[in-house]
């Protein structure tokens, strides 16, 4: 009875994770240029 359940919720987790990695790609896409901004202005990068 363990085995299913299992495989079932391994199914179920890995479609939100699946979700959220094309609408994070979505968003990057949309917004490169705000990101490459943030980036570019980020003190890290600066000091490095």
């Amino acid at each position: 009875v363990l085995r299913p359940l299992r495989r079932n919720v391994q199914k179920i987790s890995e479609k939100p994770a699946r979700k959220e990695a094309s609408r994070k790609r979505r968003y990057h896409n949309k917004n490169t240029q705000f990101v490459q901004k943030r980036s570019f202005n980020s003190p890290q990068l600066q000091s490095g």
